[in-house]
């Protein structure tokens, strides 16, 4: 697993194969993280336009509720997913 891609703040994009999901800052007054994996066609509509990330982040982070079926707590626990995002840290230089 890779980050792909992230706007500090509001959303991390994980790359794994053809598998992506999306990570998004929820709330206002208290903030939690909302994880999701990306349907095939979200996968293209960012594929062909990366600015649809932004749009889909406001999305879930707007209708968390709609969101919330598909939201992966384990993801967000994973072993995976912290050393994806301790390699981006360092290559980023964040």
């Amino acid at each position: 697993m890779k980050i792909a891609a992230e706007s500090t703040w509001s959303w991390l994009l994980c790359a794994d194969g053809d598998r992506r999901w999306l990570i998004v800052i929820c709330g206002s007054v208290g903030l939690y993280e909302c994880a999701v994996e990306l349907s095939p066609e979200e996968r293209t509509l960012i594929a062909t336009d990366p600015s649809q990330i932004e749009l889909l982040a406001r999305a879930i982070a707007g209708s968390r509720a709609i969101y919330a079926r598909r939201h992966l707590p384990a993801f967000l626990a994973s072993t995976e997913l912290a050393d994806a995002i301790r390699a981006w840290r360092s290559s980023s230089g964040t």
